[in-house]
């Protein structure tokens, strides 16, 4: 059963605003926007929810779909409730799903920030990835954020600017640590 928030979530996805040219007719009908200002161009019977987490203010999605070029796309997206009871759908970004090449466990992070907020999610991946239970990462000012990986997958939101660079720990189910590196080393100082 598809919730209300899923529901957003797919119009988003498939949402045909600003179409410049367009593919063939799928199976349901879809014909999927290529160019800006249109969507994703998903094939509605293609997209899979694959982890959702419930946070205070919002939920964090990663969702898997085919796009018009009929090219596998994951995406980290972030939802919220306005108070008419419509939801917000702000994608955080994605891209193509590949082969890692990582020696050690990581997360291919996809991210968002800035003063009002920090999202970020993605694919743990590398060898040794299997073995992930725990990802905390921990900001310059000591501020950590924790999840669980659940499907192989970990996603983050906090409703502030957060202060970079973050450490990055990757934990096995007895606590310990598989992978630690830096993270967002490159991003100015937000908080």
């Amino acid at each position: 059963m598809v919730t209300e928030v899923e529901e957003a979530i797919i119009a988003h996805l498939v949402r045909q605003r600003g179409v410049r040219s367009a593919s063939r007719p799928g199976p349901s009908g879809w014909v999927a926007s290529t160019g800006g200002q249109g969507s994703p161009g998903a094939d509605p019977d293609s997209i899979a929810f694959q982890k959702t987490r419930q946070l205070p203010t919002c939920q964090m999605h990663q969702v898997a779909f085919t796009n018009f070029r009929e090219m596998p796309v994951e995406l980290v997206i972030r939802t919220c409730l306005e108070p008419d009871g419509t939801w917000i759908v702000a994608p955080t970004g994605g891209g193509s799903p590949g082969p890692s090449r990582r020696q050690e466990p990581w997360v291919n992070f996809t991210a968002g920030f800035g003063a009002e907020g920090f999202s970020a999610g993605g694919n743990v991946e590398g060898n040794g990835a299997e073995q992930a239970k725990l990802v905390r990462m921990t900001f310059a000012d000591g501020f950590v954020l924790v999840d669980t990986v659940d499907n192989g997958i970990v996603l983050f939101f906090e409703p502030r600017g957060m202060a970079f660079p973050a450490d990055v720990e990757i934990l096995d189910a007895k606590g310990s640590m598989l992978a630690s590196y830096r993270e967002f080393d490159q991003v100015p100082f937000v908080a």
